[in-house]
């Protein structure tokens, strides 16, 4: 499939009542209205935050635009992509970089915030991703996540965060917000796959945004993968596991 009709490669969050965004924007609404989700935990302003899996750019864009950090720098893999938000959304305090999530090419205690939405699932060992988030982080820093994972698996990924030295502020399940805004926004999606994609491989294509009846809605929506948004603070102390935080 060809992106180039996407800025972010997320699923999306649709919510009670909608962000303001610039009409330029809104067709890719329920996508920003994740990170805006996600972000919503901690404060951005005069802050230095780094996006691990940036791709496309557009969450870190939003960022920057909207939450108004003192610095924002997103990173990826994928040295194609980072070329292209360079091109794209390079400005003052908004710079890309090529970096291995399980490597981060930063010193210790570099950023106040860490974001990761929808990506650490593709890396070979969250666990050390995770450790580096740590590294990476300021004192009581935040760590804000949203993934996927099988249901049956979730448990041992919350006791992979804590352990790698977590506190836990928050955790939901949002499936339900998830499934609404791949409702809405199936036409669309639908018809930059169809554009771009040879009609062979359509149907595998249609998982990647989650576009109604794919296998992937179809599991979000059943639950058999659960759609998860945390919420964390770096701990220097005893572990915090509190089950009542976990919505």
């Amino acid at each position: 499939m060809n992106p180039d009709g996407f800025s972010l490669m997320n699923l999306g969050y649709a919510a009670s009542s909608d962000i303001d965004l610039e009409d330029t924007e809104s067709d890719e609404r329920y996508s920003f209205q994740l990170y805006h989700h996600v972000a919503s935990p901690a404060e951005f302003h005069d802050h230095e935050v780094l996006e691990v899996g940036c791709g496309r750019g557009g969450g870190a864009y939003f960022i920057k635009k909207y939450l108004n950090p003192k610095s924002m720098v997103g990173l990826d893999l994928a040295g194609r992509a980072v070329k292209l938000c360079k091109e794209k959304y390079g400005t003052d305090g908004l710079d890309f970089i090529n970096g291995d999530a399980e490597a981060l090419p930063f010193l210790d205690n570099s950023f106040d915030i860490v974001i990761n939405v929808e990506s650490a699932f593709h890396y070979p060992s969250r666990d050390d991703f995770f450790r580096e988030v740590k590294r990476v982080l300021r004192k009581d820093g935040y760590f804000l996540y949203a993934d996927v994972e099988i249901r049956n698996e979730v448990e041992s990924l919350d006791n992979s965060i804590l352990e790698a030295g977590f506190t836990l502020l928050k955790r939901e399940v949002i499936n339900d917000n998830v499934i609404k805004a791949c409702d809405l926004d199936s036409i669309r999606r639908k018809r930059i796959i169809d554009s771009s994609c040879h009609p062979l491989f359509r149907f595998l294509a249609y998982n990647i945004p989650a576009v109604p009846d794919s296998r992937a809605y179809n599991k979000i929506k059943s639950g058999e993968i659960q759609y998860l948004c945390y919420a964390l603070k770096k701990s220097e102390n005893e572990l915090l596991k509190n089950k009542n935080l976990i919505l």
